[in-house]
């Protein structure tokens, strides 16, 4: 079948764009192949014709791997063909070998939204026109029908927490089933979460918390309740300093209240972020010295 805008040839170069991003809008089916690959041959023409006739809810995008090394030792492809499906910028789900139409079919409707998606689709549209109601209550009743639902309870968990129901958020939360697209967003919200409402000395603000360490450098409760504030500020470097005095004081405080503080935070920053890296290496120097 002939490059269109639904079938296409994608590069290295292009494989972000057409790929990556493009699976945020519908879904996009990957076939790992190669021109001296029977299977590959005989597979190809099934993935065209189920595809072709979706056009508006997935594409297929062929990648030739001797061509592109670099896409193919990104997935680990090692052997082909490859079938990846992308929803949402990220691999969902995949098949090696050659299928009958029969199992591509059912690989690619796994990939379509269902009606939990189509209901989150529709809670956010009505979130950005500012019915917050009509969204909180579209995405309740998705949970209903499918609880934990990942894409249902972030969105859900983050109108909550926009509302100032951080409570009601964490418990919606922490029941969701944290894995695909949205694991990251769901574990950094929830980290974020636990950081605000943690526990600690109601009303105080930053100067009479530090009255009080300065008048008992052994008052741990407000050393903790100091490190959350700054963490809450976004006075990352000193929340992690007031946390690691803390640990350094007495590591079993509120149940190693410090240390999961600290993870939470790392949490919140994200892996690449310099911060974790450094205070990563000082929780451990200060945990195992």
């Amino acid at each position: 079948m002939t490059p269109s805008d639904n079938i296409l040839d994608v590069t290295d170069a292009t494989f972000a764009a057409e790929v990556i991003e493009a699976s945020r809008e519908r879904a996009v089916v990957v076939d790992f192949w190669a021109p001296w690959c029977g299977p590959c041959r005989s597979l190809a023409p099934i993935l065209e014709r189920v595809v072709a006739e979706r056009p508006a809810e997935v594409r297929l995008a062929r990648v030739n791997v001797d061509e592109n090394p670099r896409v193919a030792a990104e997935f680990g492809v090692r052997s082909i063909p490859l079938v990846i499906g992308f929803r949402e910028g990220q691999p969902a789900a995949e098949f090696v070998g050659a299928q009958s139409e029969t199992v591509v079919r059912q690989f690619i409707a796994r990939l379509l939204p269902d009606e939990i998606d189509r209901a989150v689709a529709g809670a956010a549209d009505a979130r950005a026109a500012g019915d917050l109601a009509g969204a909180e209550a579209a995405l309740r009743r998705a949970l209903e029908t499918k609880p934990g639902h990942g894409a249902a309870s972030l969105a859900l968990g983050e109108i909550l927490a926009a509302g100032d129901r951080a409570v009601e958020a964490l418990e919606i939360l922490e029941r969701a089933t944290a894995e695909g697209p949205h694991a990251l967003a769901i574990e950094q919200l929830v980290a974020r979460l636990r950081l605000a409402t943690a526990g600690g000395p109601a009303g105080e603000d930053e100067a009479g918390l530090r009255h009080r360490i300065e008048h008992d450098p052994g008052d741990l409760a407000a050393r903790l309740a100091l490190g959350r504030l700054l963490a809450a500020g976004g006075r990352y470097e000193e929340a992690f300093d007031a946390f690691l005095e803390l640990i350094r004081r007495d590591r079993r405080f509120e149940d190693e209240a410090g240390r999961r503080a600290m993870l939470d935070l790392f949490a919140v920053l994200g892996r690449e972020n310099q911060l974790v890296d450094r205070y990563q290496r000082e929780l451990a120097r200060t945990l195992y010295s």
